[in-house]
């Protein structure tokens, strides 16, 4: 009855929580796949509220013209649009198909043709009255399916279903002996596909032997709904790395496959192209290629297949993504706006690990009700979230972004840096693995840098190794930052606020661990904890930043963090404006000394102005001081200041004896520097103990008097006199205040 054709369907589901597509970007994909030649879009937004928790709405005139649209932008494309409904919430599958086929023929009738059926992340338990009605939830699910598929008529193209147990993990108990898929399988129709994301929500590979196991059961080809790159149950992670963990001999077993991308829509051009390539690939290569390569003639084989189909290799089909989604980077557009969200109803996922991909609510998450719709449903919120309903236009302001010249663009190595670091749910590209051993030997060497220590006879690791790698780290994390200037400045700004997020945090990260390393050489292997598969990938959280998190000495290195931000005073002058300029905290060293002692010059004047209080008004210095913990810590930052040029270095060099040079001589192992791409631009000195501190500054005080003679010759009661009045002196009160 309904002549589908047996076109392998490859393509996009919008099926993720968060904020959907906009319209423009969801015709702008349309095009894209065009050109990647793939066929297959289904709208399943999981926060789209008349996808999900409101299904049972029509759809407004304006939501009625701006779907119609989209059907015709992809008709016009080749694709075929699927129009997805999950009603399995709250439905009452006895009593509410007439509401289902009502909203499904309201769309039929603006063009499309072809629907899908969701019973994801539901409750699996029926409600009460649906129990005397049907055996079990198998039973309801199949006959609503059956029912509307039949309703529909001829003139569907393609019907898709998804089941709840919708991967093998989920089986219950296993896939073969599951009585759920068993009764899909008997009972479903044959022209409905039926949806599948293979072992787990987010699988790592996908076999041919699991899927033909499946496919014994579902009596018919899977449709593989593919979560490798979704990553809405993780917000710190992004996934720019290829299709890979499925072998392209999949492709004879299967009716499709359809990936659920990354929420941020411009950063999906190497998914959407790999899997693209992946579909495009031959098996009977796959199987050639091996031949080949064991042949003693490898180059008769070789002539005789010059006309064959390429096999498919990952990291070819990332290089190949990145030549052509990098000239977008310097096309100027715009971001969509964002419109006003209002969330869906909170699902078990968000409950428990906020996760969002198909599979994100564990059953039993939702209970059935038996009451009738109308007391089933709350009142709509008001503006809940539509993605059919378009942001107010904007007029266009075209003085929002810098031409960059030729040596300012990003290169494809810079580019290709930036995808490792953000590679694959459960691997790291080579790049970001380098960088994970460098710092995990060099933290585990550290020894080799102390004074004190003693490298074992058997131990061929060296200080020149250890500083060799050292500075192979640091030019990375230089490199990262040039990266993260270079996104900055590009035309294309949609790609910049998606992207630039991700790259400013992992710049960050990295800065801090470049800091601990000069810290661990100024004082005296890798595991792959998740790389097995076994476990969801949402159970790693934070991804490649959080690994580097975790090898900083957090629990025992208290004294390496910043105080609580309430224990800071207010600026008194907040910046005007966000700073997009990147800084880093790294160790004091003798080299610093001078532009730290010119800091204490540029903000003198509001010291002594302010020396008896915490933070001076209208200064750009704070003190702060922790009796709790016996240390006081002095923070200065620098900043453009009047007289400048007219201040003797002799001044310069008084003020930072008086303000910093106590600290910076008898506790240099406390004292750290703030420094940005213009140099360093602050300081922050500390001492452990206040007591000891007070016991040695005898002897540097003499040094001052020595150093400053003149400090013996001004009045009492001058700025300069109370710096020299011995241990208890103004020296102190300017650093210790609480002393």
């Amino acid at each position: 009855m309904h002549n589908r054709s047996n076109t392998f369907l490859c393509g996009v589901v919008e099926g993720f929580y968060g904020r959907p597509w906009t319209s423009d970007q969801r015709k702008e994909l349309f095009q894209r796949m065009k050109s990647m030649q793939m066929n297959t879009y289904v709208y399943a937004p999981k926060d789209d509220c008349k996808h999900r928790r409101f299904w049972r709405e029509l759809y407004s005139v304006e939501e009625i013209e701006n779907l119609q649209s989209l059907v015709q932008a992809a008709q016009a494309a080749g694709v075929t649009f699927i129009y997805a409904i999950s009603p399995g919430l709250d439905m009452v599958f006895s009593k509410e198909v007439h509401l289902l086929k009502r909203k499904l023929v309201q769309v039929s009738e603006l063009g499309c043709k072809s629907f899908a059926l969701l019973f994801d992340d539901i409750d699996i338990e029926l409600c009460h009255v649906d129990k005397e009605v049907f055996q079990s939830p198998a039973h309801a699910q199949v006959s609503v399916t059956n029912e509307v598929f039949q309703h529909l008529g001829a003139g569907v193209q393609q019907f898709l279903f998804c089941p709840t147990e919708y991967c093998a993990s989920r089986a219950q108990p296993d896939v073969r002996s599951s009585a759920y898929l068993n009764i899909i399988g008997s009972r479903l129709l044959p022209g409905i596909h039926v949806m599948w994301t293979g072992p787990k929500v987010v699988s790592k590979e996908i076999s041919v032997a699991s899927v033909k196991e499946l496919a014994e059961v579902l009596r018919r080809r899977p449709l593989i709904w593919d979560n490798i790159h979704a990553n809405d149950y993780d917000p710190k992670r992004v996934f720019l790395g290829p299709f890979e963990g499925r072998s392209p001999e999949l492709i004879p077993h299967l009716a499709g496959v359809l990936t659920n991308p990354n929420c941020e829509f411009e950063v999906n051009f190497v998914a959407l192209s790999s899997l693209a390539d992946w579909a495009r690939s031959s098996p009977e290569r796959v199987q050639l290629d091996a031949l080949i390569s064991s042949s003693p003639v490898k180059s008769d084989i070789q002539l005789e297949s010059e006309g064959a189909v390429a096999a498919y290799s990952p990291e070819g089909a990332l290089r190949r993504a990145l030549a052509q989604w990098l000239p977008m980077f310097y096309r100027r557009k715009r971001p969509p706006p964002a419109p006003a969200m209002q969330p869906a109803e909170p699902s078990a996922a968000a409950a428990a690990a906020a996760v969002g991909v198909v599979g994100a609510v564990g059953t039993g998450a939702v209970s059935a009700t038996a009451a009738p719709a109308e007391f089933a449903l709350p009142e709509p919120l008001p503006q809940p979230v539509n993605s059919l309903v378009e942001p107010m236009e904007v007029e266009p302001n075209d003085d929002w972004s810098p031409a960059c010249s030729p040596e300012e663009q990003l290169t494809m190595d810079e580019l290709l840096l930036v995808c490792h670091l953000f590679y694959e749910p459960f691997q790291h590209g080579p790049s970001a693995l380098v960088l994970l051993e460098d710092f995990q030997w060099l933290k585990c060497n550290a020894h080799l840098m102390s004074n004190s220590g003693s490298v074992e006879s058997d131990c061929t690791a060296s200080r020149p190794e250890w500083l060799d790698r050292a500075a192979r780290f640091r030019r990375e994390v230089a490199r990262l930052r040039a990266v993260q200037r270079k996104l900055e400045a590009i035309p294309n700004r949609a790609i910049a606020f998606e992207l630039l997020p991700y790259v400013a945090d992992m710049s960050a990260i990295l800065g801090i661990l470049d800091a601990y390393l000069n810290w661990l050489r100024c004082t005296p292997g890798y595991a792959q904890v998740y790389s097995s598969g076994e476990h969801e990938p949402w159970m790693f959280r934070g991804g490649i930043a959080a690994e580097f998190q975790r090898m900083l000495p957090l629990e025992a290195g208290q004294d390496l963090l910043v105080g609580k931000a309430a224990e800071l005073p207010p600026s008194p002058h907040p910046p005007p404006q966000p700073s997009a300029r990147v800084y880093s905290v790294r160790p004091y060293s003798a080299a610093d000394r001078s532009s730290v002692y010119a800091i204490c010059a540029l903000t003198a004047p509001m010291r002594i102005a302010g020396a008896s209080t915490s933070a001076a008004a209208g200064s750009n210095g704070v003190v702060v001081d922790d009796a709790a913990a016996a240390a006081s810590v002095a923070v200065s930052i620098a900043g453009p200041g009047p007289g400048v040029g007219i201040m003797s270095a002799a001044d310069a060099e008084l003020y930072g004896d008086r303000y910093a040079g106590l600290l910076l001589e008898l506790s240099c192992d406390y004292c750290f520097v703030l420094e940005s791409d213009t140099g360093v631009c602050g300081f922050v000195c500390a001492a452990l103990d206040v007591a000891k501190l007070r016991d040695q500054a005898g002897e540097f005080f003499g040094l001052m008097r020595r150093r400053h003679p003149m400090l013996r010759r001004r009045g009492a009661g001058g700025a300069v006199s109370s710096a020299g009045t011995g241990a208890g002196g103004g020296h102190e009160a300017a650093v210790h205040p609480a002393a």
